[in-house]
């Protein structure tokens, strides 16, 4: 039974001839799938990473510093040098049409037909945003076969393939490490390592290190948007950050009940 839920065997073989990479910010294209980036390294054609990576910084030169660390990181990982589509850093949802507009236009540019986003069940708004965009450019991306979601800050709701990752995690923590301009806001590096291993729980006890995936053939893209509703859960949650009395309202609501 418990299979039905989680992979017991690790998909090792490459999804597809022409892959393609999109990253919110610069690191999460080796944070969340380094490693099998690491191991199809020649299928590999494009990694687009989207924000400027400024987030809140004060840093005046942090958008070059972190350039040049996801050039080293992906020099480390043997990828095609990143591209910079250098939309503000936290502000990818407002941008949502011309994000999946463009992503359509790389995609085809390109000719992938693989393409690895972030999975609709991460909570920071510019992950969500590069996943809904996603999934919604796949749909009329003709040279498409399949999309794979995949975790950085949340795991996976969903886990339908693990890939082993034993081989290159020694290479993806290097990787991992040329981003030391993060490191000083999050311990990044113990986080994804500990995640990491812990994909490893269904796997046999050779493996070392694993990553997550939750991969969609294009032609079931349409069915699973409608039954999960990303956009609905992002318009509300950005909605409850709007108005955060209403949210007050909602825990109290919620932890106190009225008596009846």
């Amino acid at each position: 039974m418990e299979t039905k839920f989680i992979p017991y065997e690790a998909a090792n073989s490459c999804p597809g001839s022409r892959i393609g990479v999109i990253a919110p910010h610069p690191d999460d294209e080796v944070f969340g799938p380094g490693g099998s980036l690491a191991i199809w390294s020649q299928n590999v054609i494009s990694v687009a990473v989207v924000s400027d990576g400024m987030g809140w910084g004060q840093q005046e030169n942090l958008e070059q510093i972190r350039q040049e660390e996801s050039k080293a990181a992906c020099r480390v990982l043997s990828l095609p040098e990143p591209e910079f589509w250098r939309h503000p850093d936290g502000h990818l949802l407002e941008r949502q049409d011309a994000l999946r507009s463009q992503i359509q236009q790389w995609i085809e540019q390109h000719q992938l037909d693989c393409v690895f986003i972030p999975s609709i069940w991460e909570m920071h708004r510019d992950h969500r945003a590069c996943a809904e965009a996603g999934l919604l450019a796949a749909l009329n991306a003709k040279c498409l076969e399949s999309v794979w979601q995949y975790e950085i800050g949340r795991p996976l709701e969903r886990v339908n393939r693990l890939v082993d990752i034993s081989e290159v995690f020694e290479q993806k923590q290097t990787a991992m490490r040329c981003y030391p301009s993060q490191f000083e806001m999050q311990n990044y590096f113990e986080q994804i390592t500990a995640l990491n291993i812990y994909r490893t729980y269904t796997l046999p006890k050779s493996c070392k290190a694993a990553e997550g995936f939750y991969a969609l053939n294009v032609e079931h893209i349409a069915e699973f948007l409608r039954f999960h509703q990303p956009q609905r859960l992002t318009q509300e949650m950005f909605a409850t950050e709007q108005r955060p009395q209403t949210l007050l309202q909602t825990l109290k609501q919620w932890l106190c009940p009225a008596k009846i």
